[in-house]
């Protein structure tokens, strides 16, 4: 009953268009309302419907007979903390500095982004969802970071050479070949000369078990509002998608080399690129 109750939450709480959570336009309305003591457990509650963020609070990830209350929602709060605060200090700290101007694409609830804003001049933290920019910034705001409502056609908010670096992390993954093949380009255009990009990229040498899935997602309005599909994609794909796209690759290596965070970040592939 709980699985089915966040299945029609989800649809109803969605946006317009596909894999676009918590997109309702709504729910910044509903926080906005909701005195200010209670809107960080409501954040909570909506990410908890989203399969995107708090992903061991699913069926197949929890123990058997524990239910989606306040403490496994604040477990997987500090667990998304916990594992961003590695990613950021293991794979992104290393290339900025005091004078850079950020941009996490996927940013999600903002995780990353209050992580990385520690050592950077200014955080952009941009997502398609609505609803999750606001929970962002409700639960990671800072001074230096501000979030902004994205599109799925293109980064034509921001200027060109606008970043000195672009990361993102958990989102590639979501995108089809043209969308990732797009945003790649995006990224060329407003990232400034020399500037670099930390881009999270799910490799495996066969066809993907999940191919089937998201022809299904893809083509049924109905899924493409509850489900997530998942891109693996070949090295040689990947790689040639990157020389077209006009960058040097500086690296690529598993996660695992660095980070050791229970999440599948850890198991797959990072690229490092530089304009």
């Amino acid at each position: 009953m709980v699985n089915l109750t966040r299945t029609f939450l989800r649809f109803i709480l969605g946006g317009v268009s596909g894999q676009n959570f918590l997109g309702n336009p709504v729910i910044p309305l509903l926080l906005n309302l909701t005195p200010a003591k209670f809107r960080h457990k409501l954040a909570l509650q909506l990410l908890g419907i989203s399969p995107h963020y708090f992903i061991y609070l699913d069926k197949d990830r929890i123990l058997s007979g524990q239910k989606v209350g306040s403490y496994l929602l604040n477990q997987e709060h500090y667990r998304n903390k916990e594992s961003r605060h590695k990613i950021s200090e293991k794979l992104v700290k290393p290339f900025v500095n005091k004078d850079m101007d950020v941009l996490d694409f996927g940013c999600g609830p903002g995780y990353l982004s209050c992580a990385v804003a520690k050592y950077a001049k200014s955080v952009i933290g941009t997502d398609i969802s609505i609803g999750v920019i606001k929970c962002a910034e409700i639960l990671n705001s800072g001074k230096n970071i501000k979030y902004v409502l994205g599109k799925m056609n293109g980064l034509s908010k921001f200027q060109d050479n606008r970043f000195d670096l672009i990361y993102t992390f958990a989102v590639f993954q979501h995108l089809n070949d043209l969308q990732f093949e797009k945003f790649l380009r995006e990224f060329k255009r407003i990232l400034k000369p020399g500037g670099k990009v930390i881009c999270h990229i799910p490799i495996f040498s066969s066809p993907s078990i999940n191919e089937l899935a998201n022809k299904r997602v893809e083509s049924n309005i109905l899924y493409r509002r509850i489900y997530i599909p998942m891109y693996y994609r070949k090295l040689d794909y990947v790689l040639k998608v990157i020389k077209e796209s006009g960058f040097t690759l500086l690296n690529h290596y598993l996660g695992s080399k660095y980070l050791d965070c229970g999440d599948d970040i850890c198991k797959q592939h990072i690229f490092e690129l530089s304009n």
